[in-house]
């Protein structure tokens, strides 16, 4: 008869996770996080006898932690040259084609035609959004 060690440690992965609709919707009131992201790195950690441990806390921490080394994996963060100091980056797993539409008020069509109309028109941006003032 074989007798195996049940009691083995689980080994974790902690990652913080914040809304990236529809590829990650993390959940502030109950502190859930679940979407394709979140099933692609439980999947790709269990493979190699990891659990991910999803945190939802505000991005301030995140960095903090990160900086800290008591955090893993941060999904979707951009990268900049002061988080490449405490951070690895990973090229993407997969890209995606999507058709995008903008709206504008009938008759100004023809104000924009291309990706440089955005900047000229842009009142306010962020780094994954900009909205465009009335047209």
């Amino acid at each position: 008869m074989a007798i195996t060690n049940v009691f083995a440690q689980t080994k974790i992965l902690v990652a913080d996770a914040r809304p990236r609709p529809p590829e990650l919707i993390a959940d502030e009131k109950t502190g859930t996080a679940n979407g394709p992201w979140v099933s692609v790195l439980n999947e790709a950690a269990a493979s190699i006898g990891y659990q991910v441990q999803w945190r939802v806390v505000p991005f301030p921490r995140t960095l903090d932690d990160a900086k800290n080394g008591a955090i893993d994996i941060v999904p979707g963060i951009y990268i900049d040259e002061q988080r490449k100091t405490f951070m690895e980056f990973v090229g993407p797993i997969g890209t995606e084609r999507r058709p995008i539409r903008f709206l504008v008020r009938e008759g100004k069509e023809h104000q924009l035609k291309s990706y440089d109309d955005l900047k000229k028109n842009a009142c306010w941006s962020q780094a994954w959004f900009s909205v465009l003032p009335a047209i």
